[in-house]
């Protein structure tokens, strides 16, 4: 029984940290640092495993190249300025501050 036990409890805490895609969310605004051209941030209003309550739900998106991060941000972009929905992969792992790493984006019609 003990260990029936300790399996459940691995399978929830492991689903607890698993990584997830957002279907859905609205982008409430988007920007990018000076001095990072394969790093921006936006915010959204799905919260995540980084946020903190005095802080609103920030999201980065770290990119291998430059051509990639502005891809991705024309993507964000694009969503925020004509109303869209954005789509997202929420990888759950805390970056900067309190900031949640996003894997890929796309627009939702």
């Amino acid at each position: 029984m003990k260990n029936i036990f300790l399996l459940l409890v691995f399978f929830l805490s492991v689903e607890a940290f698993a990584v997830r895609d957002i279907t859905t969310s609205t982008v409430v605004s988007v920007y990018q640092k000076d001095g990072s051209d394969k790093v921006f941030e936006f915010e959204s209003d799905v919260i995540h495993l980084c946020y903190h309550r005095d802080t609103p739900y920030i999201y980065q998106v770290v990119s291998d190249t430059a051509v990639e991060a502005n891809r991705k941000f024309s993507l964000v972009l694009a969503a925020m300025m004509s109303g869209k929905k954005l789509g997202f992969h929420d990888s759950q792992v805390c970056g900067e501050g309190t900031r949640s790493t996003v894997t890929w984006v796309r627009i939702i019609n």
